[in-house]
């Protein structure tokens, strides 16, 4: 009998492919999973669309903006106008922790976000026929850790793996730096729903580094809308009462002023109509806040010479906001080519890739916020300081 005897390090072994590991912006507004298979990178559709809109609901109510309750106490959202008076009269707090009143049952606000994420996953592994686990997701830049960590929580109930949180603005310069092979020093402005970011990179190729970041927790699109739902309900005489429908209208006119300059809706049988002149004034302030912030980040950042300017978040796309980046920043160019809806999950699918298939590129980041201990009398040593 001849026996065939073979040296198993000169076998060629089957190639186990790794895991993949998907990107998730989970966003105010929306909120997307991202697939990235070498230079392919796509959005996971959801019911024949990418944008998942950030809507939780629960019986006979609909949640929205929850992300904006995340690392917030109750007294801090009841004094502020970051979110609806329709979502404070839902909320509830027992014991520090915050809830969503449900007829006679409270919904902690992480399993609320959990639901979203649920939703993702099953679409993820709807499409892609695999187990979807592990995940990187993006957080707005100036989230503190009891924010970042409700989100991690959020994504595990859902039964995700989260091997990494990256700073949205930081996922959508990443993203732009490895698909345009880009070179040099650029801004981030991030305007999503609920929170504004900016970010200043100095990116060569394989090399991203986060030079220092700006942003608000509670500055995004949500508060346009909810300026103008203001607006319209004093223009028109609109009931106080319907505050959510009056919000979807002023969110609907806002969107169609993107590519015009008058538009209407009709809301109980009365035409409300809203022309960009309005919407601008509107905006203005909260357009300045982001400017003023913007300024402040490139001071800090000590670089003088910058290629671009990188759009991202729906937000972007009101014209007024362009008009007044390029009217302050005019020797800066404009960078809006990609999708600003997508490019933040763009940015963790390719970093999730990346991880999964450990590539040489290199991303530095920074902490955006000081951190350290309490000790007596409250007084707080610093133990890392912001960047």
């Amino acid at each position: 009998m001849l026996l065939d005897i073979t040296d198993p390090l000169d076998s060629k072994k089957e190639e186990v492919k790794p895991n993949p590991i998907l990107g998730i912006d989970f966003g105010t507004t929306n909120s997307i999973i991202a697939y990235c298979e070498k230079d392919l990178t796509k959005a996971i559709k959801i019911s024949d669309k990418e944008l998942l809109p950030s809507i939780v609901k629960l019986g006979h109510i609909e949640v929205s903006s929850v992300k904006r309750l995340f690392g917030k106490s109750y007294n801090e959202i009841m004094s502020g106008d970051f979110v609806s008076d329709d979502i404070k009269n839902l909320l509830y707090e027992e014991n520090g922790q915050l809830y969503i009143k449900d007829g006679d049952r409270k919904i902690h606000i992480t399993q609320i976000a959990s639901k979203i994420f649920h939703k993702l996953k099953t679409e993820a592994e709807k499409e892609l026929s695999i187990a979807c686990e592990k995940v990187v997701v993006t957080v707005p830049a100036y989230f503190d850790e009891p924010s970042k960590k409700m989100v991690k929580d959020s994504a595990k109930l859902a039964g995700f793996d989260v091997v990494r949180l990256l700073a949205e603005p930081t996922s959508a310069a990443y993203y732009y730096g490895l698909d345009t092979k880009a070179e040099g020093n650029y801004i981030v402005y991030d305007l999503g729903g609920g929170t504004f970011d900016v970010s200043v990179l100095a990116m060569k190729m394989g090399a991203f580094k986060v030079v220092s970041i700006g942003g608000d927790q509670t500055l995004g699109g949500d508060d346009i809308d909810f300026a103008i739902a203001r607006f319209l309900r004093e223009k028109f005489s609109l009931k106080p009462t319907n505050d959510s429908e009056i919000n979807k209208y002023a969110k609907e006119l806002k969107h169609k002023l993107s590519n015009a300059d008058y538009a209407e809706a009709q809301i109980e049988g009365q035409i409300i109509s809203l022309t960009e002149n309005e919407l601008e004034e509107i905006a203005k302030p909260y357009i300045d806040r982001t400017l003023s912030i913007l300024k402040k980040t490139i001071y800090e950042s000590k670089i003088e010479d910058f290629s671009g300017i990188i759009l991202v978040g729906g937000s972007t796309r009101l014209k007024s906001i362009r008009h007044a980046i390029a009217q302050n920043f005019p020797d800066i160019k404009i960078l809006g080519d990609v999708d600003p809806d997508k490019i933040v999950a763009f940015g963790a699918a390719k970093q999730g890739y990346n991880l999964a298939n450990k590539s040489g590129d290199l991303l530095i980041d920074v902490a955006p916020l000081s951190l350290g201990i309490e000790l007596m009398g409250g007084v707080v040593e610093r133990l890392i300081q912001r960047y």
